[in-house]
């Protein structure tokens, strides 16, 4: 699907939602994203399952890095059970936050106010 994460998604003009929805590397790059995130949510269908992988410190990669405890957030305000998250390094010494979390119902989506890393800017602060 070719589609910016951006605009809004007609979540059933492509089947969905979805029991598995994956964000490996794709989010981070997205400048707004309140309203991409606002889109990973309406994918994942009720009972299903996010995965996602993001950096946590990759130099000259993307904009936004989700911080364990914006997920954690994220998970708490839009009803889902987070059921893994682990932090992995490779062999360049970047480490990327895993999560995976389960949708437990069907609720309205709410923007986590708790901080992303802006690497591009190299601070850290919350999303406006």
């Amino acid at each position: 699907v070719n589609q910016d994460l951006q605009d809004p998604i007609d979540v059933h003009a492509i089947a969905g939602p979805f029991d598995i929805v994956t964000n490996f590397g794709t989010t981070e790059h997205v400048h707004d994203q309140e309203p991409c995130w606002r889109n990973v949510h309406s994918l994942v269908k009720p009972g299903g399952h996010l995965v996602s992988a993001t950096p946590l410190d990759w130099p000259k990669h993307g904009r936004w890095y989700p911080t364990k405890h914006w997920y954690e957030e994220f998970a708490r305000l839009n009803g889902y059970e987070m059921q893994m998250s682990f932090e992995i390094t490779d062999r360049l010494g970047q480490n990327t936050l895993c999560v995976r979390m389960r949708k437990t119902g069907d609720s309205v989506y709410i923007f986590p106010d708790a901080p992303m890393v802006e690497f591009s800017e190299g601070k850290v602060g919350t999303y406006e």
